[in-house]
C-alpha cells in the first residue's frame, strides 16, 4: 500500500512508549498531544481536523498539521514555537524556563469578533475555530467533560432530591465529543438517563465505548425504559435516535396528559453553533449536512435551526483576566499557553486561556509547577476576590495572596 500524499488526510496517532521524537519530554508533549487530539477514537471529524464542537479543530490544514509536527521535532529548548489560529508562524529565542508554544485562535478585534466575519476570513484560509481545547491540542475525549457533568448531576440531587438519585431520570440531549459525558455522568451520579441524539454514527461510538448502555428503538421504547428502571432504582442510560428539536414536544404534551415526565431535563449541543449544532425541526441530517456545506444555505439554515432551539448566552464582559492569566502563566513557565476566543459560546460572547505543564520528574520542572500551580488558580481566586465574592476574598486571605485592592 502507497504512502499518503504530503498534507493529505490520513489516520493520525500519537506515538508511545519512552523514545523521543523531538528535543525534549517538554516538547514531546505537545507533539503527542496535538497529535492525540486527531486520533480517530478521540476526534469527531479527523479527516477535517475537526477535534470537537462543531468545527473546532487543532490545526488550520493538513500542510499546517503537518510543518507543526515537522517544527516541533527540531525546537531546541530555548525556543518559542507561536501559533496563529491553527498556523506555525513563527520560532523565536526564548530560554529553558519559557513555555515552548504559544498559541492564539480565532482571535478577532471586538468591532469584527461576529460568525460572520470569522467564516469569511475562515474560507480565505486566515483563520480557523480552536473551540477551547481543540486548537490548543489539549483535548481528551469525552472522559475530560465527565467529572464537571457529574459534579452538576450531584449537585442537583443535594439541592432537589435530599442528595440521592435513584430512582429519578434525566432527559437530555447531544452525544457529541461534549455531549457525550452525560450518560456515563448520569450514571455515575445515580440517574438513570434517555440521551436523545440525531446521528447514530454518534450513538454507535457512545456504545462501543461503553459511556452508553443501551438503545431504544423508538420513543415509546425509551419512556418504558425510564418507568421501568427509575421503579427498579437501576441507574442505566438509553440512547433514542431523533430529533431533540421534535421529540421534546411529544415529551411535553405527553407529560401534560399525565404521562411519564423527567426529573431532570438539560442538553449538551454545540448552542454557539446554529449551523453546526442543531438539525432544524423537520430536516432530514442528509439536508442538514447539505446546507452545512453549502454557505449560501447558511442564512436559511440558521433561521430553521433558531426556531427550534433556545440559546442562552451569558458572560462577563471583561476579557482582561483570561488575558492576564495566559500572560502570567507564560511568566511562570508553563509548557505551552494558549489564548482564545468564542470557545463554548461563540463568536463576541467568551475569551480563554489554556495552560500545559509537564511533569517530567526533574528539579527544573519541579520549580515550574510550582510556580503554575500556584499562579493559574491563583489567578480565578483574584478574579472573583476582586469582583466582591466573600469566599474568594477568606480564601485570599488564608493563603496570603497578594492582592494589594483586598479589604480596600
Amino acid at each position: 500500500m502507497s504512502a499518503p500524499a504530503p498534507h493529505a488526510a490520513r489516520p493520525v496517532r500519537a506515538n508511545r512508549g519512552t523514545e523521543l521524537h523531538c528535543q525534549s519530554w517538554l516538547t514531546e508533549a505537545a507533539y503527542r498531544m496535538l497529535q492525540n487530539n486527531l486520533d480517530p477514537e478521540v476526534a469527531e471529524n479527523p479527516d477535517a481536523l475537526v477535534v470537537y464542537g462543531g468545527i473546532g479543530k487543532a490545526a488550520r490544514n493538513w500542510a499546517c498539521f503537518d510543518q507543526i509536527l515537522a517544527t516541533l521535532r527540531t525546537l531546541k529548548d530555548d525556543e518559542t514555537l507561536l501559533i496563529q489560529s491553527g498556523k506555525p508562524v513563527g520560532v523565536f529565542r526564548t530560554h529553558a524556563d519559557a513555555p515552548r508554544v504559544l498559541l492564539a485562535n480565532s482571535n478577532l478585534v471586538p468591532a469584527w469578533a461576529t460568525w460572520e466575519h470569522f467564516h469569511e476570513l475562515d474560507r480565505k484560509g486566515l483563520m480557523m475555530y480552536g473551540q477551547m481545547t481543540a486548537g490548543s491540542w489539549i483535548y481528551i475525549g469525552s472522559q475530560g467533560i465527565v467529572q464537571g457533568t457529574y459534579e452538576t448531576f450531584v449537585e442537583a440531587a443535594k439541592q432537589h432530591f435530599g442528595g440521592n438519585a435513584q430512582g429519578k431520570w434525566i432527559l437530555t440531549a447531544g452525544l457529541g465529543g461534549m455531549g457525550g459525558a452525560q450518560p456515563l455522568a448520569a450514571s455515575f451520579a445515580g440517574y438513570s438517563s434517555l440521551n436523545i441524539e440525531c446521528q447514530q454514527s454518534r450513538i454507535d461510538f457512545r456504545l462501543r465505548s461503553r459511556y452508553l448502555d443501551e438503545q431504544a428503538s423508538d420513543l415509546d421504547d425509551a419512556l418504558a425504559r425510564m418507568q421501568r428502571y427509575a421503579a427498579e432504582g437501576k441507574a442505566i442510560s438509553v440512547g433514542l435516535l431523533g430529533n431533540a428539536a421534535e421529540i421534546l414536544p411529544e415529551l411535553v404534551r405527553r407529560a401534560q396528559a399525565g404521562g411519564p415526565k423527567p426529573d431532570l431535563v438539560t442538553d449538551q449541543t454545540s448552542a454557539h453553533d446554529l449551523i453546526h449544532g442543531y438539525l432544524p425541526a423537520g430536516w432530514t441530517v442528509g439536508q442538514w449536512q447539505a446546507a452545512q456545506a453549502d454557505a449560501s444555505q447558511h442564512a436559511a439554515l440558521k433561521a430553521a435551526a433558531a426556531q427550534g432551539c433556545a440559546v442562552h448566552v451569558g458572560s462577563d464582559a471583561v476579557s482582561d483576566w483570561p488575558l492576564l492569566n495566559a500572560l502570567l502563566n507564560t511568566a511562570g513557565g508553563a509548557t505551552w499557553v494558549s489564548l482564545h476566543h468564542g470557545g463554548g459560546v461563540g463568536m463576541g460572547y467568551s475569551q480563554h486561556s489554556g495552560v500545559v505543564i509537564v511533569c517530567d520528574g526533574t528539579d527544573a520542572a519541579a520549580k515550574r509547577i510550582e510556580r503554575v500551580l500556584w499562579n493559574d488558580p491563583g489567578t480565578g481566586v483574584m478574579r472573583h476576590a476582586d469582583a466582591g465574592y466573600e469566599i474568594a476574598q477568606a480564601c485570599a486571605r488564608e493563603q496570603g495572596l497578594n492582592l494589594p485592592m483586598l479589604g480596600r
